[in-house]
């Protein structure tokens, strides 16, 4: 179980999209559930934000960070985002804050990008008590204080926020912010992934794996390794794909290795073409296919499927 690395990268990712996007309300509106035209959303959005509907504002900003029924312009979103925030709107100030720290359409400021971030995580909202977090774990914008984000990483979580129970998960599992309580770490990780997190479901099925915290067994690994699959992990489809062709945890089954093999590769899991080209390559497959698959790996970054001249030093 990896806490840091590619899974941070992708927890920080889906941080981003969820609070750019921000939920039902701003799809809708993209939708055009009013009965509108598409066309009209924009100007319906201003004309609800100048009369002081933050969240239409948040949502039109939304609308010209994503380039959605708009012109990309990532400037006047940060205006928008502005005025819904200077009204105290929580949700707009964890947007804008987003904007801040990573310096899209303003000049990277993570000291203010926190403050921000503490602004909405103080008025109630829990994604931007988890970036908050994630800085302060990381000591980006506020000095770095690990009992400070495990705490905003329970309160993420006690929202209801899956992403933050698995965040919990990785601290509480890590033992850098208390004593290392696995037993603890695999239930936050089961409550993320029954939230619908695929990272937490690989990372209970890893520790089911191997008896970390829980009592081991290939079996249930493999169930949680199977619906991390099927949210879209990447590496979880990996992991079940090698205990199926290695028959643990069920029967020996080589068709369903190779298809969630093949999941994993087309999920952008460089591990999981590179296998995919071993296990055709050893039952003597197509040489051509076999060929694509390592050179998918290599461009996924796995350098060990890269040819010798080019795998570097």
């Amino acid at each position: 179980m990896r806490t840091d690395g590619r899974a941070a990268a992708a927890a920080a990712a889906v941080a981003v999209a969820i609070a750019c996007r921000g939920g039902d309300g701003q799809r809708a509106a993209a939708r055009g559930d009013d009965a509108a035209p598409a066309a009209s959303v924009p100007q319906a959005l201003e004309r609800r934000c100048g009369r002081g509907d933050w969240e239409a504002c948040r949502n039109l900003g939304v609308m010209y960070m994503e380039g959605v029924g708009v012109a990309a312009d990532p400037s006047r979103a940060r205006e928008l985002f502005a005025r819904a925030c200077d009204a105290d709107y929580a949700k707009a100030c964890n947007n804008l804050g987003q904007l801040v720290a990573h310096g899209v359409g303003v000049a990277v400021d993570e000291p203010r990008g926190a403050r921000l971030f503490a602004k909405a995580c103080d008025a109630g909202e829990p994604l931007a008590c988890w970036n908050l977090a994630r800085m302060a774990l990381q000591g980006r914008g506020v000095p770095r204080d690990v009992q400070r984000a495990r705490a905003l990483f329970d309160k993420v979580c006690a929202a209801g926020v899956p992403f933050g129970c698995r965040s919990l998960g990785e601290l509480v599992a890590s033992g850098e912010a208390g004593p290392r309580d696995d037993a603890r770490a695999a239930q936050l990780f089961a409550r993320a992934c029954d939230g619908g997190d695929p990272v937490a479901c690989r990372y209970l099925g890893e520790m089911y794996a191997v008896g970390r915290g829980v009592a081991r067994g290939h079996a249930p690994a493999a169930v949680w390794f199977g619906k991390g699959c099927e949210r879209g992990d990447g590496p979880a489809c990996r992991q079940a794909g090698l205990l199926a062709g290695a028959g643990l945890g069920g029967p020996r089954d080589e068709d369903r290795a190779k298809a969630l093999l093949a999941r994993a590769c087309d999920l952008d899991d460089a591990l999981g073409c590179r296998q995919l080209a071993e296990v055709l390559a050893a039952a003597g497959g197509d040489a051509a296919e076999v060929a694509r698959l390592r050179a998918r790996a290599c461009a996924l970054g796995d350098r060990g499927a890269c040819p010798p001249a080019d795998a570097g030093p």
